[in-house]
């Protein structure tokens, strides 16, 4: 995971999302769960436009 251009945590996939250490990680993760449940629910969708 890189913030600012550094790498500040490296590791197996499963590690980083199941154990991130990294304060900057874990905010990544959780805006993705937000962004998941917005578009899950229906909110996120884009109606039709009619002219």
């Amino acid at each position: 995971v890189m913030q600012d251009g550094r790498i500040v945590e490296i590791g197996d996939r499963d590690d980083v999302f199941d154990r991130p250490r990294h304060a900057y990680t874990r905010a990544l993760l959780d805006a993705a769960m937000l962004i998941d449940r917005h578009f899950a629910d229906g909110a996120g969708a884009r109606k039709a436009v009619t002219r």
